[in-house]
């Protein structure tokens, strides 16, 4: 399967269309691929899961406080609960990101993603950063298109 409809496959399961797919492309590209292959272009998921971390984590606190928990020690808790590696890497298994993820040579040998959980969710993470990027560059609410996109995929049940 070629990377374009490896690509198209990823948008399809997880509800969402990306208008820049470069953006997608760099959810999807560990730097140590680019180290490897020599590439001058430095994008990355790294900043993205950077990104995504965030509007996760927003989201998750929205949802939380909108639910009437205000009680500072629970927020905090339930947050760590709602976002944590465990979490976002059964997601990532479950739409099979390895598949989709350029490694670097080392990584994809070592099949790194089997060693932990941090690799998926960098991985998760990158991809929602991505989708709010995308969403806001297109004039939209990313925070709103992330949270129909992560509820479409029954993050928060």
């Amino acid at each position: 399967m070629d990377e374009r409809n490896s690509q198209k496959d990823l948008q399809k399961q997880i509800g969402y269309t990306f208008r820049d797919e470069t953006l997608l492309e760099d959810a999807l590209t560990r730097q140590s691929y680019i180290n490897d292959n020599h590439i001058a272009r430095k994008d990355c998921m790294d900043p993205l899961a950077t990104l995504g971390d965030a509007v996760l984590g927003t989201l998750v606190m929205y949802r939380l406080y909108e639910n009437g928990s205000r009680d500072k020690g629970t927020l905090t808790t339930d947050k760590i609960r709602g976002v944590n590696r465990d979490r976002t890497r059964a997601f990532a298994e479950k739409f099979r990101l390895q598949q989709y993820i350029r490694w670097g040579k080392g990584e994809e040998k070592n099949q790194i993603w089997l060693q932990g959980n941090q690799a998926f969710d960098t991985a998760f993470e990158a991809l929602i950063g991505a989708v709010f990027l995308d969403t806001r560059r297109n004039g939209s609410d990313g925070l709103a298109v992330v949270d129909q996109v992560l509820d479409g995929l029954h993050f928060f049940e």
